[in-house]
């Protein structure tokens, strides 16, 4: 419960932020995200109502125009959701290209507003510092936590859809989609601690290869031989940051695909 509480707030806190430097891209984004994860459920009910005229043409009417419109309803469908994923794109592309600058301009405005006496609280300094490591991360948090509720609000969808038909299966989906939002709710979180966890060694890291790349540093470093301890130093952090999110995104992966199957048996 105390990890569900602190994915909640991360989430909530990234979202917010987001609002704050660009409502509209930010709305933008989750919208057409949502309406993407519909498209397979909108696929499927055309689909069955394509395959059932069809059948009755073939075995009653003999009329192959009565299926003519559900086919061009299933042609525009699929152009329709081509162009809400062109403008999902679209969104983050552009919320991606500004999302940097206008973060790091709230945050120095906020210091700003704090005036000169709260320079010298180490607390505010260790959050500072912290928080410079981690917003390059924002972004990624961002595009999980927009995934995560739109799969809330389609699978919701779908519930209400097979509800008026099948009610015992609504269910077993929605059972199924606690599991679904609690362990994706799991891995988010435990991405972004692992990002927030090791701010430290990455700073230390970072430090030590931009050593290398300023000539009036390097020069120092030449001549005391550290070039090799500097450059091991970062390797050796990233390639261990790098193997843990690997791990991390493929126990991921492996549950989602888990969750396939008895997704697939219940609808």
């Amino acid at each position: 419960m105390k990890r569900f509480k602190q994915f909640i707030h991360t989430t909530s806190d990234v979202f917010r932020i987001y609002w704050e430097i660009a409502p509209g891209l930010t709305i933008g984004v989750l919208v057409t995200q949502i309406f993407s994860q519909l498209q397979g459920i909108v696929t499927a009910y055309l689909t069955g109502i394509f395959i059932d005229r069809t059948l009755n043409v073939i075995t009653v009417t003999k009329d192959i125009g009565q299926i003519v419109p559900i086919a061009i309803l299933i042609g525009m469908s699929f152009l329709l959701f081509d162009v809400i994923g062109i403008l999902n794109n679209y969104f983050l592309s552009l919320l991606s290209s500004q999302d940097s600058y206008k973060i790091k301009l709230k945050q120095t405005d906020f210091m700003v507003r704090l005036g000169i006496p709260q320079m010298e609280n180490p607390d505010l300094t260790n959050k500072s510092t912290r928080f410079n490591e981690v917003f390059g991360n924002m972004n990624q948090q961002l595009t999980l936590s927009i995934d995560l509720i739109s799969m809330v609000v389609s699978t919701f969808a779908f519930g209400i859809a097979v509800y008026t038909f099948a009610p015992v299966i609504v269910f077993a989906v929605l059972t199924l989609f606690v599991f679904k939002f609690l362990n994706n709710g799991r891995f988010i979180n435990q991405a972004w601690r692992l990002n927030l966890e090791h701010t430290e060694e990455r700073r230390n890291a970072n430090s030590s290869i931009s050593s290398l790349a300023e000539p009036g540093s390097l020069k120092e470093i030449l001549l005391s031989d550290g070039t090799n301890l500097l450059r091991r130093k970062f390797v050796e952090f990233f390639e261990w940051y790098i193997s843990a999110y690997r791990k991390l995104r493929t126990r991921w992966i492996i549950f989602e695909n888990l969750q396939l199957f008895p997704t697939n048996l219940a609808v």
